[in-house]
């Protein structure tokens, strides 16, 4: 059952997304704070925040694997150092140059501590755009 729909949008054209997600996922240590797309005028990107039940410690990093639209057999992986003290963090995925719109994608995150997976969460993110804004963007579908 989806709980949260999450919809952004900004007239100047830098950012337009709409996401759905699950309820959200927590892990002991890490949890899905939001998710969403960021559109640009030539490709997508996913945008997703994290949030920590406690602050990070030395040699805490984040290891974030987005599904890649354009090929399933290729996730698009995201390396995110954590420094000493934080209660939450941002992941975005490289560039996505095509994209199935009312299609849900994947997304995990593993919380590392010295170089061992201690946690990790997955979240599905639904996107859902008017069909008339990827040909606007110049967004190609997948």
């Amino acid at each position: 059952m989806w709980h949260r729909a999450v919809c952004v949008a900004w007239i100047v054209g830098v950012v337009v997304g709409c996401a759905a997600s699950p309820s959200r996922d927590e892990g002991q240590l890490l949890t899905v704070e939001i998710g969403n797309f960021r559109l640009s005028p030539t490709d997508v990107a996913y945008d997703i925040k994290y949030g920590l039940f406690e602050p990070s410690s030395a040699g805490m990093a984040a290891r974030v694997t987005f599904e890649n639209p354009a090929d399933p057999k290729a996730p698009l992986v995201v390396d995110v150092v954590l420094p000493e003290g934080v209660t939450e963090f941002d992941a975005l995925s490289p560039p996505i140059r095509c994209i199935a719109n009312r299609h849900r994608y994947k997304v995990v995150a593993q919380l590392i501590r010295d170089g061992a997976v201690i946690d990790a969460v997955s979240q599905e993110l639904l996107f859902h755009v008017p069909p008339d804004l990827l040909k606007t963007m110049n967004v190609a579908a997948c």
